[in-house]
């Protein structure tokens, strides 16, 4: 269904657009689609990674879910709540208990009383309408190889956009999560912001995540123009619901290695995702032989990534194209977010 259009949908896009071309265009769901969850009756052992992650966005839910005030709180923290887990067999026994319940809990209870002063928890479902060109049907592995530019696309028809959304405090929304901050929490909260924008437009975000052991925060200011912002982001949805776009996670050197090559490509006005999804690997190869600059700038670049699982089956590594999209991708969609959030001092 191409006619509604959720903000869940487009926030995923934007944090996996290959697992949401696959899921959307192809009907495939990816092994990263797949939710995974600790047992209810594991016994006690050192939580890492996601195990670490659950258990702490859990005890989270349980101190933001009571009605208590800080002291009530502080007293629910480190008995019946501390009780509980202990009777599960999340905590180690004797001495080391205490040890890691407390540092498990100290920045959580600072979480969840910063939150609790801040939020208000009521959430409602809100629709926009826009004007937006909605894919062709379900294509195959092979033509999602070779699709072409979205002008071959029907016309445009009436697309609903739900936004399900909490009430503002005071026009200041407030997000949270017990991880640190990552650009797929970035995006998230961009998209939660710019919606809320769309309704009042001088709202300001914040969002409070937990960096070793420390509450820290990070803001989002008023946007001037939230309308022509969401369609813009949604254009760009529905470009990688037309072609394929990879979804990589680039490292700080890879990152200047991209805003290089598209300033290579900006001299050779090859910055529009138009003038890049008709080139075939021909053009492409003589684009390079014509530019040895460009060509050396992409080989590093191209060199750091090799496609596994679902990019394997989409992507070839001898065909620039896809990598040449997500630069471009990159470069008009997430880099606006990056640096639309900044760190509280």
């Amino acid at each position: 269904d191409f006619e509604h259009l959720t903000l869940g949908e487009l926030i995923h896009f934007y944090q996996d657009p290959t697992a949401h071309f696959a899921q959307k265009r192809l009907e495939l769901r990816s092994l990263r689609e797949r939710s995974i969850l600790p047992s209810d009756d594991e016994n006690f052992t050192a939580p890492t990674g996601l195990t670490r992650y659950l258990y702490r966005r859990e005890v989270l839910d349980r101190l933001l879910a009571t009605p208590f005030d800080d002291i009530e709180l502080k007293e629910y923290a480190y008995g019946e709540l501390k009780h509980y887990y202990h009777h599960k067999g999340y905590l180690p026994k004797y001495a080391f208990e205490d040890f890691a319940w407390n540092e498990l809990i100290a920045p959580l209870l600072e979480l969840a009383l910063t939150i609790k002063k801040s939020t208000n928890p009521i959430i409602t479902e809100k629709e926009m309408r826009y004007q937006l060109t909605p894919p062709s049907p379900m294509i195959s592995m092979r033509e999602a190889r070779e699709k072409l530019h979205p002008d071959a696309l029907p016309k445009p028809s009436e697309i609903t956009l739900i936004l399900p959304l909490p009430e503002l405090n005071q026009k200041r929304e407030i997000l949270w999560d017990v991880g640190e901050m990552s650009l797929k929490r970035s995006i998230r909260a961009y998209f939660y912001h710019l919606a809320q924008s769309l309704f009042e437009q001088d709202c300001m975000t914040t969002i409070y995540t937990l960096s070793r052991n420390q509450v820290k925060s990070h803001s989002l200011m008023p946007l001037e123009l939230p309308h022509e912002t969401l369609e813009h982001f949604i254009e760009g949805y529905y470009l990688g619901m037309s072609s394929p776009i990879p979804s990589l996670s680039p490292s700080a050197k890879d990152l200047e290695r991209i805003k290089n090559i598209y300033l290579l490509l900006d001299e050779n006005q090859l910055t529009d995702f138009k003038a890049i999804n008709p080139l075939t690997k021909d053009d492409i190869t003589d684009l390079f032989s014509q530019h040895p600059t460009l060509f050396e700038a992409f080989r590093l670049l191209k060199n750091l990534f090799s496609y596994e699982g679902l990019e394997r089956r989409l992507y070839s590594d001898d065909d620039p194209r896809a990598l040449l999209r997500y630069i471009l991708f990159y470069q008009h969609y997430m880099i606006p977010i990056e640096e639309a959030i900044s760190e509280d001092k």
